[in-house]
């Protein structure tokens, strides 16, 4: 059966946040889903969740 995936969009809260670290991502990653998160300021990897930093865009819509 094929892992499921769940990507995650944190713009505001610090990636180590327990209420997204600790009872989100690592609870998914525990239920055996790919997790990734999608965060201000973390690249790597860890305890099994990716992290992708955001890179800031101008606010200005055209």
């Amino acid at each position: 059966m094929k892992k499921r995936s769940v990507c995650m969009l944190i713009s505001e809260h610090p990636y180590e946040d327990a209420r997204i670290f600790e009872r989100e991502a690592k609870s998914l990653v525990g239920a055996g889903y790919n997790v990734t998160m999608l965060v201000p300021q973390f690249k790597g990897t860890l305890l099994g969740v990716d992290g992708t930093p955001l890179k800031k865009k101008s606010r200005t819509v055209l």
